[in-house]
């Protein structure tokens, strides 16, 4: 589990505007920075309310649909890490249950990445992959590298 130093977004609501989804603890600061200074509106800290899901948590099913279920209401799902490698496999099924929802809400899908890689996003694994579930609903796909966006579909 998070620490609740990991969590700093939060208030009474308990309905998420945003969900961030992590690699690890230097990845969930990026998530929540990138979500405070591109979706202040959502993530200004104390008005609203963001989860955070550790990439190892959504490897346990009970997890896993818990986290699917808030992402349900995000407006914002953050993914955050380091390159855009293979994501792990119980992310992508993660993303797969959330974006196979019968009543999706319209949400932005963010990619954000401390690493920038050496290979344009058209040749990275996961954009295919990433691109095919935001199409499934009322859903924007973004990816940010290293602070610059380089895929917004």
């Amino acid at each position: 589990m998070t620490s609740s130093r990991e969590q700093p977004i939060s208030c009474a609501d308990s309905t998420p505007a945003a969900l961030i989804a992590y690699q690890d603890a230097p990845h969930l600061r990026l998530g929540h920075s990138y979500c405070e200074s591109r979706h202040p509106s959502l993530c200004s800290r104390g008005k609203t309310r963001a989860t955070a899901w550790k990439f190892e948590m959504l490897a346990k099913p009970g997890l896993a649909a818990i986290a699917a279920e808030e992402a349900q209401s995000a407006r914002l799902v953050v993914i955050a890490a380091a390159g855009i490698g293979e994501l792990p496999a119980s992310v992508k099924s993660w993303i797969e249950t959330w974006c196979a929802s019968s009543t999706p809400a319209p949400a932005t899908l963010a990619v954000v990445l401390s690493e920038n890689p050496a290979a344009p996003p058209a040749h990275w694994p996961d954009v295919r992959f990433l691109k095919s579930q935001a199409a499934r609903g009322p859903r924007r796909l973004v990816i940010h590298v290293a602070g610059h966006r380089l895929v917004d579909k």
